[in-house]
């Protein structure tokens, strides 16, 4: 539970870039909202990395250079498909009428679990260095 925990409140930090990113892109840099959404998603992906490897998986540090090159690669991967989700989650909020914050916001909540669960098992395993 408490690595669920920091996993969430670096989620949460994500969640803020996010969400902030997305609505400058809309607001002030006039993009549109599909591809606003594709650069605040990616960018909130490589601040989570990073946080994720320092705040909530320290004991589970790659061991090598090739270690964390592959890590990172496995959670780029990972991420795309949450990625993938939380885009079929955006747009069909979207068409369904809710504004665009509202349907990003429905998104990360649904791929949270998702990604935990993912990250957990896939990305910061123990066994990680010697495995893959």
């Amino acid at each position: 539970m408490h690595r669920f925990l920091r996993f969430s409140i670096v989620g949460a930090s994500g969640v803020v870039v996010n969400l902030g990113l997305l609505y400058l892109l809309v607001q002030y840099g006039h993009l549109d909202r599909y591809l606003a959404w594709f650069i605040a998603v990616m960018v909130s992906i490589f601040s989570n990395y990073v946080l994720n490897s320092i705040f909530t998986y320290p004991d589970r540090r790659a061991k090598t250079g090739k270690a964390v090159a592959k890590r990172a690669a496995y959670y780029y991967v990972v991420s795309i498909l949450v990625v993938g989700l939380n885009y079929i989650v955006y747009s069909l909020a979207l068409e369904g009428g809710f504004g665009y914050m509202e349907s990003a916001t429905f998104g990360i909540l649904l791929s949270t679990l998702v990604n935990f669960a993912m990250a957990s098992e896939l990305i910061w395993r123990k066994e990680f260095d010697d495995t893959y």
